[in-house]
């Protein structure tokens, strides 16, 4: 007997000793208690020992004065870098830090005295207190970099015997499609490779859901294409970035394990790693498994290295090879673009293209809203990791839960939310569907992601 079926076997004589004192059912869920959940000790906790060693430029092999540049490029001004690392051999090689700049706060006031937005009642004092001075302790966000999270988190759950492998129904974990069309025709492999064949809601960014009070029930109850041929036999669903796929491993990890995302990710990852982290949920206490990890840059690059490792962390394997190679092996093209593919959650690159000069380098990546990526480059031994300047608006409540009417604040109305807001790696401002420039005196200019990845190889000797 597996684990996930021991956990449910007690979750299921739980439940109905509750029933039966109570005289009635429900149909509120809720997450294991304690109890239950650590019921088996799986196990013990343990605290990292890493710890970063910094090194020059040189010693790491890298031409000095070109990695300079590349860091120039990067902290422009005009795109609201945070931070920006560059790890070599496990060792950090370059790191820099900053805030908003006079120029861009300056640039914002004027943009939002003119355009009524959520930015309208922003005096100058309070872009500077929000998007301030950084430095390696301040908080970045992931958007959706979190969804390589949550492929890690299955890995380990495969690793630790809660998950059979990732060719198992979804609909072992997720009871809610036991009896529909969904039963048994969705692999845990569709869902990470984002070729589930569900109807994905309608927004952009893969589809809007970051709205919804209870963004699992949106995800749980979509509609299923036909996935099979006129013979009978299963076709291959088309890739479709979805937000609401990626959120559905939170619930077939806590389904599967007793935990939930956040507290399965604490136990198996992130405490090994070292890592602290926020992971923001929505109104129904769902961790928002697709989107949305408050940590720091050195700690996405701890992930980073991870996985650059191999899954192999301080002597322990988190998770198994054949699981990271099936995780890094295209399973389609992302977005129509010939040269990004698409794994478990994970992008995989060969191509960089910068001013006419195209740089071949195999990478895996991470890719979040804002530029909030991780790059790994297995065959230069490089992480590299960018975040665009962060704040977190927690006006709602004090608690990284999402909540609010986003509609009401994009329209400049003062509203209570929670919500997350990084500015983007240009000097622009998206309100309402519009783009508006600001701090235009050298031009209006995007962050090039393929220019600043070929400047950091070319700068390796």
């Amino acid at each position: 007997m597996s684990r996930h079926q021991i956990f449910f076997l007690f979750k299921s004589l739980a439940l109905s000793a509750f029933l039966s004192s109570c005289g009635s059912g429900s149909n509120q869920s809720s997450s294991p208690s304690n109890d239950l959940a650590q019921a088996e000790v799986i196990n013990e906790d343990e605290s990292s020992s890493f710890f970063w060693e910094v090194v020059d430029p040189d010693e790491a092999g890298f031409d000095a004065e070109a990695l300079e540049n590349a860091y120039e490029y990067a902290f422009d001004e005009r795109f609201n870098t945070q931070a920006l690392l560059v790890v070599r051999g496990g060792k950090i090689v370059s790191e820099r830090y900053a805030g908003i700049s006079q120029a861009n706060i300056d640039g914002l006031v004027e943009l939002f005295s003119e355009v009524r937005g959520w930015g309208s009642s922003l005096s100058r004092e309070d872009w500077q207190e929000r998007y301030g001075l950084r430095d390696q302790f301040s908080l970045a966000t992931s958007w959706s970099t979190a969804k390589s999270v949550a492929s890690t988190l299955i890995g380990i759950a495969i690793a630790e015997d809660f998950i059979d492998s990732v060719d198992q129904p979804a609909s072992d974990f997720l009871p809610e499609w036991l009896g529909t069309d969904k039963e048994g025709r969705v692999s845990i492999r569709d869902i990470l490779t984002m070729k589930s064949g569900l109807q994905c809601p309608d927004g952009p960014n893969g589809g809007d859901i970051y709205n919804e009070e209870n963004q699992l029930d949106v995800a749980v109850n979509r509609a299923l294409g036909s996935s099979t041929t006129e013979e009978g036999e299963k076709k291959d669903s088309a890739w479709v970035y979805c937000n609401a796929d990626s959120m559905l491993l939170g619930e077939i990890i806590e389904n599967a394990t007793g935990y939930s995302a956040y507290e399965f990710g604490d136990r198996f990852l992130f405490a090994p790693l070292g890592m602290k982290v926020d992971w923001w949920r929505d109104k129904a206490n769902n961790y928002l498994t697709y989107c949305c990890i408050d940590a720091t840059s050195r700690d996405f690059a701890k992930f980073g290295l991870l996985w650059l490792s191999r899954g192999a962390w301080e002597g322990r394997s988190l998770f198994t090879e054949t699981f990271l190679d099936a995780a890094l092996r295209q399973s389609d093209i992302a977005f129509e673009q010939d040269n990004l593919g698409y794994g478990f959650q994970w992008y995989i690159q060969s191509l960089f293209n910068d001013d006419n000069e195209t740089i071949r380098e195999l990478s895996f990546g991470t890719k979040g809203f804002h530029m909030n990526n991780i790059w790994l480059f297995p065959d230069l031994d490089l992480v590299i990791v960018r975040n665009s300047l962060y704040h977190r608006v927690l006006d709602a409540i004090d608690d990284t839960v999402r909540t609010g009417d986003l509609e009401l604040l994009f329209q400049g109305e003062d509203m209570d939310v929670n919500v997350h807001a990084t500015l983007a790696p240009y000097n622009a401002m998206l309100i309402r569907g519009q783009f508006y420039p600001y701090n235009t005196g050298n031009g209006v200019k995007s962050l090039s992601e393929d220019k600043l990845v070929s400047d950091i190889i070319k700068s390796i000797r």
